[in-house]
Parts: C-alpha cells; sequence; structure tokens
C-alpha cells in the first residue's frame, strides 16, 4: 500500500490530537526512523511504514480500563501476566483503535506491526521489525542503550549489501530486547515473557550469523 504525502500529513494531524506533544515529537522520530529503515530494505513499503510509525502508539495514553475493554470486546488473549507488565498493553489496542478509528489505514501490515511494537512475536516480518527497533532507536532517543543500537544498526549501513543490512536489523532488534528487559530490572519492573520469545525466536533461526 503507497500512501500520497498529503494523505500521511493528514494522518500526523489525526494523530496529534490524540497524544501529548512528547510522544508526538517520539511519534515522528519513529517515522523518520521507519523511513529511512524502509528505504535500505523494504523500498517498496516505505510510505506504508510512516504509516504504522504515525500510529504505532495511538493507544497509548487511552486511559488503561478503557484498552481493556476493547481487548476483552475484541476477545483479544490478555493474559494475567500483561495486566501487570501495562506498558505493553497500547501495542495490542492500537490495532482495535486504527480498524475503527483509522480504517483506511488498516492493512495487515500496519496492524501487525503496530500490535508487535513493544514485545514482538515468534513470527515478526521486517516490517515489523522496522517499527519494533524504530520505536527504540529514534532520533530523540538518548538513553545510552538506545544510542548503542542506533549507532551498530545505522552506522554506515548504506555502504553494507542488502542481506547484511538485515541481518544487522535482526541483531538490532536482539540488542533492542535486551536493553529494555535490562532497563526493567534496573527499575524492579516485570519483564513480560513474550519479549523473551520473541528474542528466542531471532536467535533460532541464526538471525546473528
Amino acid at each position: 500500500m503507497n500512501y500520497t504525502e498529503n494523505k500521511l500529513s493528514d494522518l500526523r494531524k489525526r494523530v496529534s490530537l490524540r497524544m501529548s506533544e512528547k510522544r508526538f515529537s517520539h511519534t515522528l522520530g519513529v517515522e523518520r526512523c521507519a523511513a529511512l529503515l524502509g528505504k535500505l530494505i523494504l523500498p517498496d513499503f516505505v510510505s506504508e511504514l510512516q504509516a504504522a510509525a504515525i500510529l504505532h502508539d495511538v493507544a497509548k495514553e487511552m486511559p488503561l480500563s478503557e484498552q481493556i475493554s476493547l481487548l476483552k470486546a475484541e476477545k483479544f488473549p490478555l493474559t494475567d501476566e500483561d495486566t501487570v507488565t501495562v506498558g505493553v498493553i497500547h501495542s495490542f489496542t492500537a490495532p482495535i483503535v486504527i480498524k475503527r478509528d483509522f480504517s483506511d489505514f488498516a492493512t495487515q501490515n500496519i496492524l501487525s506491526a503496530t500490535e508487535k511494537h513493544t514485545v514482538g512475536s515468534s513470527d515478526m516480518t521486517l516490517f515489523d521489525m522496522i517499527i519494533f527497533v524504530s520505536d527504540y532507536i529514534e532520533d530523540t532517543r538518548v538513553f545510552e542503550s538506545c544510542v548503542r543500537v542506533r549507532e551498530a544498526l545505522l552506522t554506515d549501513i548504506e555502504n553494507d549489501s542488502y542481506e547484511k543490512r538485515i541481518v544487522r536489523l535482526k541483531n538490532a532488534c536482539i540488542m533492542a530486547i535486551d536493553g529494555a528487559e535490562n532497563a526493567l530490572l534496573r527499575q524492579g519492573l516485570p519483564i513480560n515473557s513474550r519479549m523473551n520469545k520473541t528474542r528466542n525466536f531471532l536467535l533460532k533461526n541464526n538471525f546473528q550469523n
């Protein structure tokens, strides 16, 4: 699916009304990163990646009770663990909101990537991975681990072969998971096991080789 710049501009305006200025600044950072990676890895999907990035946090600032009600109504398999690691719930809610309020952007790629952008999954596509890692390394992120992953992925990537770019992307996803889990451990917060399943999937498929 290709979207015109006018279409994306309208989407930005619509989404900006649903979040704080800080959250929207992050969103635009994710869009910039996703567009850059898209041009290098999935050039036929750049505008769709931009749309997914713009929409990835569309449910982030909704009341948690409202999100859980939506998920229950859609019979989403929300686990007890998910309700403890509440920071991941907005990613599960996003596809529901997109289908309801942004149906012109409810492509399979966008619905999948927005749902998986916090904890991944054991069947991530390259499209999913680009949104996942862009959320972690976008240029407004200044945490040491975010900077480290950003540099590992982007430094001279344009000079790599396509195959090496894929390896870098998949390694960056693993590094992002490690960084996120270490941050949670330092804060004494629980880790959602979905993240470990994603990491094991990436390692099992030899994406670090």
